[in-house]
């Protein structure tokens, strides 16, 4: 009986991006709502920051472009967004929240 030998291709290795969230004191957001998007599918996951202002999206294929983008109401971002060419785990993918609050002068 003659010796067989099963060849698989390479599997495509699953990694994850990790940041945090602060105002501009330091402080970390919870409840931010953080947006990833794959460039090339287009495909989206969305997640929120908790207490410390984290957050992690899981799974990910590397080989891929993404864009991860803060959103919180009333507020800015620095930077606004960023897009990464995903090769290795990320883990410090961190934004800082400006507050764009405006304050009305009754008289």
């Amino acid at each position: 009986m003659p010796n067989t030998v099963s060849v698989t291709g390479p599997t495509a290795a699953e990694v994850a991006i990790s940041g945090r969230i602060t105002s501009a004191a330091g402080v970390g957001l919870s409840r931010v709502v953080v947006i990833l998007q794959n460039t090339q599918s287009g495909e989206m996951q969305i997640v929120r920051t908790g207490a410390g202002g984290a957050y992690r999206f899981e799974n990910l294929t590397v080989g891929f472009d993404y864009v991860i983008t803060p959103r919180l109401s009333r507020h800015t971002f620095t930077p606004g967004s960023k897009q990464v060419s995903l090769f290795e785990e990320i883990t410090e993918m961190d934004f800082t929240a400006n507050n764009t609050k405006t304050w009305r002068v009754s008289r």
